[in-house]
């Protein structure tokens, strides 16, 4: 039923409204996500993460944030998207070209990048002039749970001699693998 009511056929029937209305909209709303989750895993907390962390509902976590809520990466969603806004408007016909600047129709052109960088650099804003008290959980030990890389996870994972199918990595293995070789070394 939803996607009879979205009306897919008017989607398709001309492919200028297709790409540059419906495709590049859709990018444009999408894009600020990734900004942020680039901005917040490379630049806020420098590839780390905190495994426990990830799979809990516990408040002192440090993925849980404002009642399970990251309302500064919410601002930093919005403001990605009215980035784009005004182009898009302009798109679907509810601008007018006449009091649409050259430069904003220019950003919705390029709405992905556009998009990619305000949501990054709104998010990297809002986190570096409004921190959180923590970004470590006080409920984790050094011994036992510590920041980690992905890849520092995963490499002894990968150096095993045992192939491990794509679908055996999962949270709980993860974990679980974390669990039982935390006395030894990570870094092989």
């Amino acid at each position: 039923i939803l996607g009879t009511l979205c009306l897919p056929w008017k989607l398709t029937s001309d492919a200028n409204s297709y790409i540059f209305v419906w495709l590049t909209g859709y990018g444009a709303f999408l894009a600020p996500i990734l900004g942020i989750m680039l901005c917040d895993y490379f630049l806020i907390r420098n590839q780390n993460l905190v495994l426990e962390d990830l799979y809990s509902a516990d408040e002192n976590s440090s993925y849980y944030f404002t009642n399970g809520v990251n309302y500064k990466a919410m601002l930093a969603f919005a403001v990605g998207v009215l980035a784009n806004l005004p182009g898009f408007l302009h798109a679907v016909g509810l601008w007018p070209s006449s009091m649409l600047p050259q430069c904003l129709a220019l950003a919705y052109d390029c709405a992905w990048f556009v998009g990619v960088l305000v949501g990054g650099c709104a998010h990297f804003a809002l986190e570096k002039f409004l921190p959180r008290s923590s970004y470590i959980s006080s409920s984790c030990t050094k011994s036992r749970f510590e920041a980690m890389r992905w890849r520092d996870v995963m490499k002894p994972i990968r150096t095993t001699r045992k192939l491990v199918k794509f679908d055996e990595i999962t949270p709980h293995n993860i974990y679980t693998f974390c669990h039982t070789n935390t006395t030894t070394n990570h870094h092989v």
